[in-house]
């Protein structure tokens, strides 16, 4: 099973990836797709409900805060079945080692711990008390009121209400994390997005856009004395501005021209794969 690294987003640091769909007889060939998927991700439209509904709650002129915790290697924190672990073998220094949790690559790794974190998600909102707050993968985000405190003994500091609580279950359940991924700000980042609760306003950050301004340049420039590109190349710049415009959607339908060249693509690609199958 081939491991590498992959730069880690809006960060210096590295993603240890370790590669399941290497080779012909891969690990994530032998998972049916319609097994795993299902996973809903609680984006920036759920979290934009959960504003509405704060604000609703307790009125236009009450000041709120954001908080964000965050799981470390939240898939390596499940094992994995043992029949399974068998197949996790990595080699270092000619040296066989067998990788017993969850990892980051395969195919059902965020199936796996999106069922087991969901239930943590329903113990805190339904019996914990941590009230209305979303899940994106291992990034959990709510609003608080701005003195609404309550003292967390492990980190020797008052965190939100709802956080302090959060970070208790995960104690009592045995969740490992980490001081400097509880996050509490008047604005914070989340997937991405800059969010702002008393403005109740989101946004790409200045960077991000410059980012995303530039990958358009890219993409529409002329290469090699042509503007074609790959159908991989088209699907991996639709979903990069499809996600980027979540906050501008009234720019999505600018893409409707991108969608309909996928759609020519592909239908293309499969009448070359039937004519080569009949001759």
């Amino acid at each position: 099973m081939p491991i590498h690294v992959v730069p880690k987003p809006y960060s210096t640091k590295f993603r240890l990836v370790n590669d399941q769909s290497a080779g012909t007889f891969s690990l994530n060939s032998m998972i049916r797709l319609e097994a795993v998927r299902g996973a809903v991700l609680d984006g920036i439209p759920a979290l934009g409900n959960v504003l509405r509904r704060a604000r609703t709650r307790h009125g236009p002129d009450v000041h709120f805060v954001l908080w964000k915790s965050d799981v470390p290697q939240a898939y390596r924190q499940l094992p994995v079945a043992k029949h399974w672990q068998i197949c996790q073998v990595v080699t270092i220094d000619g040296a066989r080692h067998v990788d017993r949790c969850n990892l980051f690559g395969g195919r059902a790794s965020l199936r796996v711990f999106s069922a087991f974190n969901c239930l943590v998600h329903w113990i805190a909102m339904e019996k914990a008390g941590v009230g209305d707050f979303v899940n994106y993968v291992d990034d959990d985000a709510g609003i608080a009121l701005l003195n609404d405190v309550q003292w967390y003994a492990p980190y020797q500091m008052y965190l939100p209400t709802p956080q302090a609580r959060l970070l208790t279950l995960w104690d009592d359940i045995g969740i490992l994390h980490e001081k400097h991924k509880q996050l509490t700000g008047l604005a914070l980042p989340y997937i991405g997005f800059l969010v702002d609760p008393n403005t109740m306003s989101v946004t790409l950050p200045t960077d991000a856009r410059n980012k995303l301004l530039d990958a358009i340049h890219d993409f529409i420039q002329i290469l090699h004395g042509n503007r074609r590109r790959s159908l991989a190349d088209f699907q991996a710049f639709a979903g990069y501005v499809n996600w980027a415009l979540n906050v501008f959607p009234l720019l999505r339908p600018a893409l409707a021209s991108v969608y309909d060249k996928m759609s020519g693509k592909s239908k293309r690609r499969a009448s070359i794969y039937v004519n080569a199958a009949i001759h």
